[in-house]
């Protein structure tokens, strides 16, 4: 029983979870019609972003290597 109760226990967090997101979402959209919200990446931006991100990572790695500290 206590796994059941678990169970349902969690699909109602969820519930209440998703239905706030969508108000969230819905006072958004009253706010700012043109807004959009991107739940899921297409593979070629996701592609990119993670490029980007390795991109930025290595600079970052590079700058604190290459820029000499007062230390």
């Amino acid at each position: 029983m206590a796994i059941m109760s678990g169970r349902r226990a969690l699909k109602s967090e969820a519930r209440a979870t998703l239905l706030s997101f969508a108000r969230l979402l819905a006072k958004l959209h009253a706010a700012n019609p043109k807004l959009r919200a991107l739940t899921g990446e297409t593979p070629k931006r996701y592609f990119a972003l993670m490029l980007f991100a390795l991109l930025g990572l290595g600079a970052f790695a590079f700058a604190v290597i290459a820029i000499p500290t007062p230390f």
